[in-house]
């Protein structure tokens, strides 16, 4: 599951296929990071998401 988010599938579209809860995915993801993966992951979909409000 934690691959498949890494890959670009949300927790969302996985929650529906799989049926675990969304959230459930997001922490499964949260642990197997380390915390400095978790904060690199974090500031770049910060930035993704600027970006597209300044578009």
């Amino acid at each position: 599951m934690v691959e498949l988010v890494r890959a670009g599938r949300t927790p969302e579209e996985l929650a529906k296929e799989f049926q675990p809860s969304a959230q459930s995915i997001r922490t499964w993801v949260r642990q197997a990071d380390s915390p400095a993966e978790y904060e690199r992951r974090h500031a770049l979909k910060n930035t993704q998401t600027l970006d597209y409000a300044a578009a």
